[in-house]
């Protein structure tokens, strides 16, 4: 997708826009990204959702210190708005990244969490 695709696809749906990111972000991490940070400047609605995505594609590039980042502002964004199951996804998402950092006490209290919402 080139930037022109994204100038044109911002007057589409933004839920569209985030659907389109999230298809991209396995393939074209760069691209996705992108979108999603139109998304962010678009829709406040959909940050919360925004910034899990953007957690997800920094964490299958191997960028853990960003993905973790990501994944605790939009678990701000899901506690607030009462989201149990967005909230469980961005939980176990933070378990596996501190896992994955080493950090294994933040690990287990993520996955403890979780478990409390399952």
């Amino acid at each position: 997708m080139s930037q022109i695709a994204i100038d044109n696809s911002l007057g589409q749906d933004t839920s569209a826009l985030l659907e389109t990111a999230q298809r991209l972000s396995k393939d074209n991490p760069e691209q996705a990204l992108a979108l999603a940070h139109e998304i962010l400047v678009k829709d406040s609605e959909l940050t919360a959702q925004t910034l899990l995505l953007i957690g997800q594609i920094h964490y299958q590039a191997a960028q853990l210190d960003m993905a973790l980042s990501f994944f605790e502002r939009a678990l701000d964004y899901f506690e607030k708005k009462n989201d149990s199951g967005l909230t469980l996804e961005t939980l176990l998402s933070l378990g596996r990244t501190h896992r994955d950092l080493g950090n294994f006490d933040k690990a287990a209290e993520s996955f403890l969490q979780s478990l409390y919402l399952a």
